[in-house]
């Protein structure tokens, strides 16, 4: 999502899946209403509990019938598309997020990107896991998140895992605005991968090894291969906790990939060169390996 100058938050979808959130309150919160305009640019929403399908000429049916500002939704479009909000700006510390011990698909209620420190600071230590669809971060105790993922963002829908069930507001900090920085991954055509083609997502932390010695470079790109299809890659990044360069890796794929046999190359951004990995995974959504 984007801030107009106006000051109306439009909300951008792009075709194929989108995890989604919206952060204001409408008289009618029902899912006909909210996504009204999409028509039938949209086809299929779900959340973790329910959900709908749109008939054209009809609306949208299903067990999925009212949005909230708690919840995360897996948007799927048939063609790109953008709402223009014009709702009532919600009170963030009045609107209380019950999470549970283990997945919770959750929205987001600030209307400004934040670090994800600061957003989370109140979930105190029964963090865990938290990803988009774009990127992770792990909970380190003591610490703090630490991944691809440095802050979040108005729109959009996250998966949280927890250790135990908690109550929570977001915390907005000094509550100054920010501009939503660019993916950590440059964009590399050769790997071809639009996110948005797959519903699901895994992630793995790796360590990267050639000829036995710890990669400590960034001249490397690991990337993962569903037969001759790139569905995921990364550059190093850089580990505070122990000063070692990692490739934090997310790999994208549906329900037809559950089982599928992964494999993964590393390209040599000085050479222009690929090397093969003798290593295999299956894919699983939501593996988190590392």
């Amino acid at each position: 999502g984007a801030v107009l100058g106006n000051c109306v938050p439009l909300s951008s979808y792009f075709e194929g899946w989108n995890w989604t959130s919206v952060n204001q309150l409408f008289d009618d919160m029902s899912l006909n209403y909210v996504f009204s305009t999409l028509g039938e640019n949209a086809s299929f929403i779900k959340s973790q509990e329910g959900y709908s399908d749109y008939y054209p000429g009809f609306g949208w049916f299903g067990t999925l019938e009212t949005i909230d500002n708690t919840s995360m939704y897996k948007l799927r479009m048939i063609n790109d598309d953008a709402i223009a909000f014009r709702g009532s700006i919600i009170n963030v510390d009045e609107v209380l997020l019950s999470v549970f011990a283990g997945w919770n698909w959750i929205g987001y209620t600030p209307q400004m990107t934040v670090d994800i420190n600061t957003a989370l600071f109140n979930l105190e230590e029964n963090g865990e896991f938290l990803k988009s669809q774009e990127g992770y971060a792990d909970y380190y105790p003591g610490f703090g998140w630490f991944g691809t993922l440095e802050e979040m963002s108005p729109f959009t829908g996250y998966l949280l895992r927890l250790t135990a069930d908690t109550d929570f507001t977001y915390n907005e900090g000094d509550g100054l605005a920010r501009i939503a920085p660019s993916l950590t991954n440059t964009s590399y055509d050769q790997f071809d991968l639009n996110i948005h083609d797959y519903e699901y997502n895994a992630t793995m932390t790796t360590a990267l090894y050639i000829d036995d010695s710890r990669v400590d470079s960034y001249d490397y790109i690991l990337a993962a291969y569903d037969g001759l299809t790139c569905v995921g890659y990364t550059e190093g990044l850089y580990f505070p906790l122990d000063g070692n360069i990692i490739f934090p890796l997310m790999i994208y794929g549906n329900e037809d990939d559950k089982g599928n046999t992964l494999t993964f190359k590393v390209y040599d951004k000085l050479s222009h060169t690929y090397l093969d990995i003798d290593k295999e995974f299956v894919f699983t959504p939501d593996m988190r390996l590392g």
